[in-house]
């Protein structure tokens, strides 16, 4: 690859190292993106939502990073993912979503139960 000198033609584990390292940047940005849209959303204004999709969020960083590792350990380059790379992929996209999707029914349920206090 033309700026980072990653390799095209191979697995290469730099890539992995990367985007594993990033999560240290990564992850805190979610969590502030999520405090901010909980003033939008009245389902993300707990904090227990908040830091449980926070969670789902760092499996699925780790779910990313172990999946390009084992791209790379295959010998398969990043650009040129084969058929069970890709379909893993999507399994953990779809776990990602579930897991999100079902804190997010979860507190929804929440915020509905709780009566309205009157002023």
């Amino acid at each position: 690859m033309p700026v980072t000198g990653w390799e095209t033609g191979a697995g290469d584990l730099r890539v992995a190292h990367f985007v594993g390292l990033h999560a240290l940047q990564v992850l805190p940005l979610v969590a502030i993106g999520l405090g901010m849209l909980s003033r939008r959303f009245s389902v993300l204004a707990g904090a227990a939502t908040r830091g449980a999709l926070v969670i789902v969020a760092a499996f699925g960083y780790a779910g990313l990073t172990g999946l390009l590792l084992w791209q790379a350990q295959r010998g398969h380059a990043l650009i040129h993912p084969d058929g069970l790379t890709l379909l893993a992929a999507v399994g953990l996209a779809a776990l990602v979503v579930a897991g999100a999707g079902l804190i997010l029914a979860v507190s929804t349920r929440r915020v509905r139960a709780v009566p309205a206090q009157a002023e």
